[in-house]
């Protein structure tokens, strides 16, 4: 499920599992051909104009051109989740899902 705008650019997927409660969110951000730009934010942050203009959320940023180690290490966990067999793709049906979950 992407905007037009994104397609072949954006990447997102769904973390479910009856096992473990699973609350953060992760982003890392690439621009092809300069990983030393590359940024990981992880924290409760949701990516929402009201998060990014007037709500209070806690997220940790790392940069690669300032601590390269630091990035490594969030994009290898970051990695291992969105691999892990409880991630599957967001689309439109996992999206009508989460809304008729979140109704009841």
């Amino acid at each position: 499920m992407q905007h037009p705008k994104y397609e072949g650019r954006v990447e997102s997927r769904f973390f479910r599992s009856q096992k473990v409660g699973f609350h953060p969110k992760g982003f890392l951000f690439h621009q092809s051909g300069q990983a030393e730009q590359s940024v990981a934010i992880v924290g409760s942050t949701k990516l929402s104009r009201m998060a990014l203009t007037d709500g209070i959320e806690w997220s940790y940023q790392v940069y690669a051109q300032h601590d390269l180690t630091g990035l490594v290490e969030v994009s290898e966990a970051f990695e291992k989740l969105w691999m892990h067999p409880d991630a599957f793709n967001l689309d439109e049906a996992v999206v009508q899902g989460c809304l008729l979950y979140t109704s009841d």
